[in-house]
């Protein structure tokens, strides 16, 4: 880079001193410094002006009084700077009088960056350090200010308040991340997007989605998969204009079959780890990518970095919940007098039944959490009854049959669990309105509760009790079929009867 700064003192002991800067330089009170100024109020280095890919960048080093650039106090953030901007260090006021930044390339291929030393960058017009090192406000400033005079600063403030929005109503990461690709690719104007993630240790990128504006046959994808691994691997985002000099990229079928003639390849990645890669990319007939773009696209990549760790981390917790609730489901069996297992058999052919039926994801999900507790009402029956080996009398019937309403109360005391308390109320009512403990008959017993039915049905008559031994598969589906619009619900046990003769039971 080449560059050169005129900077003003109009404020403080600084008033009429005049720098003018071609290289890095440092502010603060220590001699050693390239913008010495003797005052209390600075610290001994207490901001650094650097010249980088992206122009003039202010940083605070951590001053004790702060740095203001136009009346706005600075984070940790690289701060883009203009002309005519007023920097406040301490009690000392300074004026950007001339800026000038600009690339600088001694021969046709462009040079790379002092610290890529296995040129991995080489053939590149702009790389920078992924902004995601700062976090998502820093971002924001730098769209703000490179964008102010591009006229496109309302659009694309739009578009990261609205992956905000998505962000905080976050449940299932691929629709989030659909929401924000395709919000990326519109107003950025470009043909195709991708975001690529690490899988798998050591990792490995893979697409985990692809949008494209206009499908087209010979386009053999909508990313170049040389190049997001060379943003991963050096950790670090690209803006790419021309690829002629490059070897690799050169040569790359991705690129230009796909008419690749300006990519931003940005690294998706949190201070704890690397992520992945946002890719975008526009034709030869669309003025290409500018710094701007990647501003915006470097702001949108903290906020979908964010989104994939909050996702990952919502998904594990949300197996441990499972795990936990399944584990409960056991301990609960212990109880009672059923063969070992019941409870995950369960659980097993309740999920089989809701999958085949096309249940929405979230409706799974709650027939995982329900079918593991459908009997835990039982924890309120006594051993004596529970554990009885011969006949139950009506009075003992009555009070297991409580077993229900009790699981429903438990349940619904937990707002974790709310939803899936009709399961453990519900499950043993009939589709002809010979249940209990409300006598519900068709449609009007809960959907999940007649899937549980049908697979708690399925486990009790061919798994072995004290009292009588387990029925032949064979005899126990055909005894099930006799019961459709009696017992089952006809939709629900044909689902069910589909696939059940190709179970394995435990001997």
């Amino acid at each position: 880079m080449r560059g050169r700064l005129v900077v003003h003192g109009i404020g403080g002991p600084a008033i009429g001193r005049v720098w003018e800067l071609r290289a890095n330089a440092r502010i603060g009170r220590f001699e050693g410094v390239e913008i010495c100024i003797d005052d209390a109020s600075v610290s001994r280095v207490h901001a650094e002006l650097k010249l980088t890919p992206l122009g003039w960048r202010l940083i605070d080093m951590g001053s004790t009084n702060g740095t203001l650039v136009n009346g706005t106090r600075m984070t940790k953030a690289q701060w883009p700077l203009h002309r005519k901007d007023v920097v406040v260090v301490g009690g000392v006021s300074l004026r950007i009088e001339e800026i000038e930044a600009e690339a600088v390339s001694q021969s046709p291929v462009p040079v790379p960056p002092a610290s890529d030393d296995l040129g991995l960058f080489q053939g590149l017009n702009l790389w920078v350090e992924a902004t995601t090192k700062s976090n998502w406000q820093d971002a924001l400033i730098d769209v703000a200010r490179e964008r102010e005079l591009a006229g496109q600063t309302r659009e694309m403030f739009v578009t990261l308040l609205d992956t905000s929005r998505h962000l905080v109503h976050l449940e299932r990461e691929d629709d989030f991340l659909s929401h924000v690709l395709e919000d990326a690719v519109n107003v950025l104007r470009a043909q195709g997007g991708a975001i690529v993630l690490a899988e798998g240790t050591p990792p490995v990128l893979k697409p985990r989605l692809q949008v494209e504006r206009e499908k087209s046959a010979g386009r053999p994808r909508a990313y170049s998969q040389s190049l997001a691994e060379r943003v991963f691997e050096r950790g670090c985002s690209a803006l790419c204009r021309s690829f002629e000099e490059d070897p690799q990229l050169s040569k790359s079928p991705s690129i230009f079959e796909g008419n690749m003639a300006s990519i931003l390849c940005v690294l998706l990645h949190t201070p704890r780890r690397r992520l992945g890669v946002l890719h975008l990319d526009r034709p030869a007939h669309i003025a290409p990518f500018e710094n701007g773009d990647l501003a915006f696209a470097n702001a949108l990549a903290a906020q979908i970095s964010i989104g994939i760790e909050s996702a990952q981390m919502i998904r594990k917790q949300r197996e441990t919940f499972f795990e936990t609730v399944n584990v409960l489901g056991q301990v609960i069996e212990l109880r009672d007098a059923y063969t070992g297992g019941h409870t995950m058999r369960v659980t097993h052919y309740a999920t089989l039944i809701a999958e085949r039926m096309g249940l929405p994801s979230d409706q799974l999900e709650l027939v995982r959490l329900g079918a593991p507790l459908h009997d835990i009402g039982k924890i309120g029956i006594a051993d004596s009854i529970l554990r009885k080996e011969g006949n139950l009398t009506d009075s003992e019937r009555e009070q297991m049959r409580g077993h229900t309403v009790l699981g429903d109360q438990i349940l619904k005391s937990h707002p974790g669990l709310m939803k899936v308390a009709a399961i453990a109320r519900s499950h043993h009512e009939r589709h002809d309105g010979l249940g209990y403990p409300d006598g519900l008959k068709g449609d009007a017993i809960p959907l999940l509760a007649r899937v549980v039915s049908v697979a708690d049905t399925f486990d009790a008559m061919t798994s072995d009790r004290p009292y009588r031994a387990r029925m032949k598969l064979q005899d126990a589906l055909a005894f099930m079929a006799a019961e459709s619009e009696k017992q089952f619900h006809p939709e629900v046990l044909k689902v069910f009867l589909e696939f059940a003769s190709s179970l394995s039971i435990a001997p």
